[in-house]
C-alpha cells in the first residue's frame, strides 16, 4: 500500500471494549463501571479537542442478553455523553455485538444504541465523510469474499480524500496475547496489496494492540480480559497526519493467575483500607494483597476433579474477589 493522502484531523481508535456485567471479579460492578467511565472520559477528551472516535467492533460482550443493571449503567453513561456531544463516535458491529450471522438483518447492540443516542453512529456497510476523510465501515463477516465485495464499493468512488477502513476480523500475521498468530492465506496474506485502495486500516477482533504495517492497525482492547492478557500494555490509538500512535489506557492493571490461553480469570485481590490521618479525618487507600498464596491454591485446583475441584475453585474465586 502506498500512502497518497494524509488526514487533516484526528481520530481516537479503540476496539473490543466488551462492555459486560461480569459474574466474577466484578463486585458492585467495579470493573464494568471503571470501563464505562474510561470510555466516557475518552469521548469527552476527544470532543474537547475537536477529534472523532472510531470503534472497531465488539463494543459489547453478550450479543443476546443484557441485564437490567447493565442496561441502566450503559444508558446513564451514554445519556451523559449525549448531553455534551453531537455525532462523533463511529462504530461497526463485531461478532459479540450481533445476535445472528446475517450482517444486515441480525440485531446488533451497535445498531440499537445508535438509534437511541445521537453521539454514536453505526456505519455498517456505509461510508461517512468526517474530519476531511472518507471512513468506511464493514462489520464482522464470516467469509472473506463478503469483505472483498464490500471494499470494492469504496474503491469505485473517487479517491479525493484520505480513505479509512474500519473492520473487525483476523488479519494475517496478527499475534494474540497468548502468542498465537493468525495464519496467512490467500490474497489477504499480502496486506499492503489487499488494502491498497485505503490509506489507513483500523481493525478489531484481536485483543493485543499492534501495528501490522505503518498504516494497518490492530486496535487491541483497552482492558485485560483473559489470563493471557497479563502483562500486555492495552489502551487506545491516535490517528493523525503522522500516522498511528499508541496510548496506554489509564485503567487498573488487573492481574491473573493460571495457564495462558485458558479463561481462568483470577485477579489479584485489591482492598480499600480505611486509615485515619493526623487530623482525625478518614481517608481511603487502595492496597494490593500478597497473592503468592493464590498460586498454591490454584495448583491444588488443577490437581483435583469433580466436586472437590468445584469447591476449590469456588473458594479460590471468593478469595480473589474485588472487595
Amino acid at each position: 500500500m502506498i500512502l497518497t493522502m494524509k488526514i487533516t484531523g484526528k481520530f481516537y481508535c479503540i476496539g473490543d471494549l466488551h462492555i459486560h456485567d461480569w459474574n466474577t471479579f466484578n463486585q458492585d460492578l467495579y470493573r464494568t463501571k471503571m470501563l464505562l467511565t474510561w470510555f466516557k472520559d475518552l469521548v469527552f477528551k476527544s470532543h474537547s479537542k475537536g477529534n472523532k472516535v472510531l470503534i472497531a467492533g465488539d463494543l459489547f460482550h453478550n450479543p443476546s442478553h443484557m441485564s437490567n443493571e447493565l442496561f441502566r449503567l450503559v444508558s446513564q453513561t451514554f445519556s451523559e455523553i449525549d448531553h455534551i456531544c453531537g455525532e462523533m463516535v463511529y462504530c461497526i458491529s463485531g461478532n459479540h455485538d450481533r445476535d445472528g450471522d446475517d450482517p444486515i438483518k441480525s440485531p446488533s447492540w451497535v445498531k440499537t444504541f445508535s438509534e437511541m443516542y445521537n453521539f454514536m453512529k453505526c456505519i455498517d456497510f456505509s461510508m461517512v465523510e468526517v474530519n476531511g476523510c472518507k471512513v468506511m465501515g464493514i462489520p464482522y463477516l464470516r467469509d472473506d469474499v463478503g469483505l472483498e465485495n464490500a471494499m470494492r464499493v469504496c474503491s469505485q468512488s473517487k479517491h479525493d480524500a484520505p480513505r479509512v477502513l474500519l473492520i473487525h476480523k483476523e488479519l494475517a500475521g496478527a499475534e494474540d496475547t497468548n502468542g498465537m498468530k493468525c495464519e496467512r492465506k490467500g490474497d489477504q496474506s499480502k496486506l499492503s496489496t489487499f488494502f491498497q485502495n485505503f490509506d489507513y486500516v483500523v481493525c478489531g477482533h484481536i485483543h493485543k494492540p499492534q501495528l501490522l504495517r505503518k498504516n494497518i492497525l490492530m486496535c487491541g482492547s483497552p482492558m485485560q480480559m483473559r489470563v493471557c492478557d497479563m502483562g500486555t500494555d492495552m489502551g487506545y490509538w491516535v490517528l493523525d497526519k503522522h500516522g498511528f500512535e499508541f496510548h496506554k489506557a489509564e485503567l487498573p492493571e488487573f492481574r491473573y493467575e493460571g495457564d495462558p490461553g485458558k479463561n481462568f480469570d483470577c485477579y489479584i485481590k485489591r482492598k480499600v483500607v480505611k486509615t485515619k490521618s493526623r487530623d482525625g479525618k478518614a481517608t481511603n487507600e487502595i492496597k494490593m494483597n500478597d497473592w503468592s498464596g493464590m498460586i498454591d491454591d490454584y495448583s491444588d485446583y488443577i490437581g483435583e476433579k469433580r466436586k472437590k475441584r468445584r469447591k476449590l475453585l469456588k473458594d479460590l474465586l471468593n478469595d480473589a474477589e474485588l472487595s
